[in-house]
């Protein structure tokens, strides 16, 4: 294959003091390819720096400025990579290095040689290292700094957050991201597959190759030509009852591609795409294969929680599974673009996603935006184009009040941009509610001329307004809160109506985007010792909220039933924060206790200690309430689905009695990273979510520990350790498993209790 994976065996370093004018600790020369590296940490991608930094509201070490809540009091770092290549380099080849995203101001000099620099950290970039690769070894050294940080509203990590690649080329090849397809067509029956092909090279004739192979990799289609070199080079196939992508069944075919000149195969690559069709109607709303689809959707940033912006690929796997178990079928990658592995993720898993290309249009958010951002836009669609999981752009977040100046001056460019390239998405902006004065629902549709849908945070409440004035408009909830709304008028009402009823009340409301799907690090303003945000449907370690029950009572048709009890009548000090709920049956005997349960069923009853305590009728927002006197024991709510009946039961926890190890999400592979949760529980299974001893943790076998946690965003780690206090009587362990399918054993010491658990060898 022309791209090669350089993922493995980076060297790296961080520059000890970055901000005294000695450069204590700096590695001297580290561009120079004959710096001594051999004594630099040996580390593979993606890499995060930061997350293993203390974490503080002063200053990191002296000179440096105080940390901040909005990266979640971590530090700024200056530091520096290198990877030592062997290549075979020759004049007649082309070499260019791939970064999937780099935190940030890249640096990068190949054999001592400035090769450039690229500013921001979540844009795919890549250089031209032709000039400079040399026949045997050579060294790629990169330098990245987030000295400025906080760049940002949330944590973003230092460093190289993601993948890298060499592209090793004949000098006759297609372009690095230079194959498009797209199925125009694209029903139960039949398909139209075009494929469009960049081909780049010295003057002269070639023939394209095309092969299309179903799910189950037989071929399907196949087509070839004679081209002119260089040229954009096109050819469709047709395709018989094809399997068509969508969130249920998510398809995907193969298409390999081969470029023949003077008699041989100069370049080769293979993508996997889906066919599906996208419609976004008039009156209509969004149409997928024909069918009406409603986007059941949270707000997902870039960090895994304890492993920082680092992210494995088999635990963004887990966390997209435990969102589809509630019925999540779509993603907002908020607020930039995600990771090439996470949208390959989406398309297997199948979730529709809004591809998102920045927050703010300014410093320190984005460096260089108007020297930059053509530039960025095109590399962020033409490596995301190919993936059927994304079938909505967004060019913007929050990027000024509606009705702005600013914003309708820049909107226009950027949307007219993402059309040029691909035509086949409809383009949109996540638009600022803005404040409460009067007019608000004007300004979001005069900013939403340059859209092709109305995109607007927590601006339910002006969806029917919108949609009087513009009966055609097609209008997303791009950010919802998880259960308040708002009023016209108010923004902090605080009215028990979920964002989901609105998306139900009018096929021209597409969908809702829950802020958000899981809890993440940053965005902690003046919250110390809180060092990320707590408004996730999921906790950092995928523990599930109530929240995440009530979306599922909304978002599933199989019954559900959620029962928990309300720590405060009164509502949160914020609309981000959903009432707080605790699900263990605990009280002062005879004080009353708001009881609340959840569910998508026509009738809850309850029954304390076996006492019936009365029956609740469905409600709209699906939130059913009694006020009961609490006495020790169990709580149960029972409830009646379409003739089925549901029980769910709370108990008084009693004294610990045990230590139960529990392995989470799918079975790991080689190399992945997975989950084990560690729970103190009483002689009845009950968790005893009062319990605060440290959990400690070893593994053996080739097996490796990787971070610990426990879901408390006021616990500062360290992550990267063997230990971590339990949190409502939980924590948990995330594991490497081995190079080779090795059995292994975690051991778990919690207080006066212990467990062990034997670890399967890994799929091959």
């Amino acid at each position: 294959m022309p791209r090669i994976d350089l993922s493995r065996d980076w060297r790296f370093r961080a520059v000890g003091n970055p901000w005294d004018s000695n450069s204590d600790g700096a590695p001297q020369g580290a561009f120079e390819p004959a710096t001594p590296d051999a004594d630099w940490e040996r580390v593979d991608l993606p890499h995060d720096a930061t997350i293993r930094s203390p974490i503080s509201q002063g200053a990191p070490i002296p000179g440096a400025p105080t940390n901040s809540g909005r990266n979640g009091w971590f530090p700024g770092s200056l530091v520096w990579y290198r990877k030592h290549l062997e290549v075979e380099a020759s004049p007649s080849r082309r070499y260019f290095v791939e970064f999937d995203g780099a935190y940030r101001q890249c640096a990068l000099w190949l054999n001592g040689y400035f090769v450039g620099r690229h500013p921001n950290g979540y844009f795919p970039f890549l250089f031209d290292l032709t000039p400079f690769m040399a026949r045997g070894g050579n060294v790629l050294a990169a330098r990245l700094s987030t000295l400025d940080a906080p760049s940002g509203r949330w944590y973003s990590g230092t460093g190289l957050t993601r993948l890298a690649y060499l592209w090793d080329l004949d000098e006759t090849h297609f372009a690095p991201h230079g194959l498009s397809v797209t199925s125009p067509r694209a029903t139960a029956e039949s398909a139209v597959v075009d494929l469009r092909a960049e081909i780049q090279g010295p003057p002269g004739r070639g023939r394209l190759q095309g092969v299309l192979f179903d799910p189950s990799g037989v071929e399907v289609a196949r087509a070839e030509k004679e081209v002119d070199i260089p040229s954009t080079a096109s050819f469709s196939f047709a395709v018989s009852r094809p399997d068509l992508w969508e969130p249920d069944a998510p398809a995907r075919y193969r298409f390999a591609a081969a470029l023949h000149r003077d008699g041989r195969v100069v370049d080769e690559r293979t993508l996997l795409t889906g066919l599906r069709r996208i419609e976004f109607l008039p009156r209509r709303g969004f149409l997928l294969n024909g069918k009406p689809t409603k986007m059941k959707g949270v707000c997902l940033h870039h960090d895994g929680g304890p492993v920082g912006a680092a992210v494995p690929d088999s635990l963004w796997e887990f966390r997209l599974g435990e969102l589809k178990k509630i019925g999540c079928n779509a993603i907002r990658t908020s607020h930039n673009p995600p990771s090439d592995a996470f949208l390959d993720l989406c398309d297997r898993l199948g979730f529709l996603v809004m591809d998102e290309f920045a927050d703010k249009w300014e410093p320190p958010h984005y460096l260089e935006f108007e020297e930059r951002w053509e530039k960025d836009l095109e590399a962020w669609i033409r490596r995301d184009r190919n993936h059927p999981s994304v079938v909505v752009y967004s060019v913007g977040n929050e990027n000024d009040h509606p009705g702005s100046p600013y914003l309708d001056s820049l909107l226009p460019k950027l949307c007219g941009k993402v059309r040029e390239l691909d035509p086949t998405r409809p383009v949109l902006a996540g638009l600022e509610r803005g404040g409460d004065a009067a007019g608000q629902a004007s300004r979001v549709m005069a900013s939403a001329a340059s859209l092709d849908l109305v995109g607007i945070n927590y601006g339910e409440q002006w969806y029917r307004e919108i949609l009087e004035r513009s009966p055609e408009a097609l209008v997303m909830g791009t950010e919802n809160y998880v259960y308040y709304t708002s009023l016209p008028g108010k923004r902090e009402a605080f009215v028990e109506k979920n964002a989901w009823q609105y998306v139900m009340e009018d096929d021209r409301v597409l969908g809702s985007f829950y802020w958000a799907g899981i809890d993440y690090l940053g965005e902690a303003y003046r919250a110390w010792p809180r060092i990320g945000s707590v408004s996730g449907l999921f906790d950092t370690t995928l523990r599930p909220k109530p929240m995440a029950s009530l979306a599922a009572c909304h978002w599933l048709a199989e019954p559900r039933l959620f029962l928990g009890i309300r720590e405060s009548p009164e509502p949160p000090a914020s609309m981000w924060s959903p009432p707080p709920i605790a699900t263990v049956w605990r009280g002062t005997p005879g004080k009353e206790v708001l009881v609340e349960a959840y569910s998508n069923g026509e009738e809850v009853s309850l029954f304390l200690n076996g006492r019936a305590l009365g029956s609740r009728r469905a409600q709209p927002n699906r939130c059913f309430r009694w006020t009961v006197a609490y006495e020790p024991g169990e709580l149960t709510a029972r409830a009646k689905i379409g003739g089925k009946e549901l029980s769910e039961s709370l108990r008084t926890p009693g004294s610990p009695t045990s230590l139960r190890l529990r392995a989470c999400g799918p079975a790991p592979r080689i190399g992945d990273v997975f989950q084990v949760e560690a729970l103190l529980e009483d002689a009845s299974g009950t968790l005893c979510d009062e319990a605060l001893e440290e959990a400690r943790f070893a593994v053996e076998g080739g097996h490796s520990l990787v971070a610990v946690a426990n879901g408390n965003l006021e616990w500062h780690g360290p992550f990267h350790g063997d230990r971590v206090p339990l949190h409502r009587g939980r924590a948990v362990v995330l594991i490497r498993a081995p190079s080779a399918t090795a059995h292994g054993t975690l051991r778990v010491a919690c207080g006066a209790w212990s467990a062990s658990l034997k670890l399967p060898p890994p799929l091959p």
